[in-house]
């Protein structure tokens, strides 16, 4: 897997950008780079995810990949751990601290 972050606007909306302080709202789904397993999505239980952007609250990926960015866009994520979960990975999702991340990520609205 690459061994920096890097991400891509697939597609960009023209709605209002997501910028720290305001809630955003996602469909998304995440992998893991090895296997490209599926350990979280939005799309099958049809239940958009909202966050507050820059609350700390999210993964340093997110944060930097979504800032800036209108809704209506698809961003494409990839992750190493330093920008994901870290040394100690996300056991809950199967995530070990050595696992690159990719994430597919819709950004519905931002109020």
């Amino acid at each position: 897997p690459p061994a920096r972050f890097a991400s891509t606007v697939l597609e960009r909306g023209s709605g209002p950008k997501a910028r720290p302080g305001r809630l955003v709202v996602t469909q998304y789904a995440g992998a893991v780079w090895a296997g490209a397993r599926v350990f979280d999505t939005t799309w099958t239980n049809g239940l958009p995810k909202a966050f507050k952007l820059g609350d700390g609250g999210l993964i340093k990926a997110w944060e930097r990949a979504l800032t800036g960015v209108p809704a209506g866009s698809r961003v494409l994520m990839v992750v190493p751990p330093a920008y994901g979960y870290g040394a100690p990975g996300f056991p809950a999702y199967g995530i070990k601290g050595s696992d690159t991340l990719v994430f597919v990520v819709d950004v519905l609205a931002v109020y």
